[in-house]
Formats: C-alpha cells, structure tokens, sequence
C-alpha cells in the first residue's frame, strides 16, 4: 500500500467517524439547523470519497 492509499483511507476513516458523531448531534439536537447542515456536509462529503471515479458528476436529485 502507498503512502497516498494510507492517507485515503485515513481521510475515509475520519469522515466515517464524523458522520457517526454528526447523526448522535442530530440526536442530541433534532431541531438545530446548523449541526443538520454540518451532518448534511459530512455525509456529502464521504459520499464523494466512496463514489466510483466514474461517478464524479452530480445524480440526476442534485447531489
């Protein structure tokens, strides 16, 4: 494994464990529209490290 494949799955690993955290603030939170936008980032934000390279262009729901 490369240097850059390490840092990858680091980058993966971190956000994974952002999302966790962001879905208990949502909990913690129901009602706060900041912390479901900040969720909303980070989900968006992994989505796009786990999308194949081919699938680099938006989804026909915008996202």
């Amino acid at each position: 494994m490369s240097h850059s494949e390490t840092n990858a799955d680091a980058e993966t690993k971190a956000l994974k464990q952002a999302m966790a955290e962001s879905f208990f603030a949502i909990i913690g939170a129901p009602d706060d529209e900041e912390t479901a936008a900040r969720a909303d980032q980070v989900v968006e934000r992994l989505d796009a490290r786990l999308a194949p390279p081919s699938e680099s262009a938006p989804s026909a729901t915008g996202h």
